[in-house]
């Protein structure tokens, strides 16, 4: 199903970026600022490749590296408004995509399909 979804939306952004960095991005502005360890926890991601994708968005200007208030060695992963407007960007380009597959569905399979998206969901929780 991954392939088949990457295949469709494609493996990268509007602005190039792989769509798999941008999930740092979402979990950053769900959860609020966080080391790259903790982040690599929430997403359940290899640290090596949680970190590749942050100093890719750090690049971009998407993140940036602030300072731990509680351990001056470590830093905390924030994003930065340049980030918050690409991650809304991603979210409008999704939600088109995903309107035009089910726009043409019944308001029944519509809201069969939410029901059951929200029974997952909550599966997840």
């Amino acid at each position: 199903m991954r392939e088949r979804t990457m295949t469709q939306v494609g493996r990268f952004g509007a602005d190039g970026m792989e769509l798999a960095a941008y999930r740092c991005v979402f979990a950053l502005l769900q959860n609020g600022p966080m080391r790259s360890g903790e982040l690599a926890e929430t997403l359940l991601s290899d640290p090596s490749t949680v970190s590749r994708h942050v100093a890719q968005l750090v690049d971009r200007g998407h993140l940036e590296r602030r300072s731990d208030p509680d351990d001056r060695r470590a830093s905390m992963i924030a994003v930065t408004e340049s980030g918050r407007q690409a991650a809304e960007r991603m979210r409008l380009r999704r939600n088109q995509r995903l309107g035009a597959v089910v726009g043409s569905w019944p308001e029944g399979e519509r809201a069969e399909l939410a029901r059951l998206l929200g029974k997952l969901l909550d599966g997840y929780e």
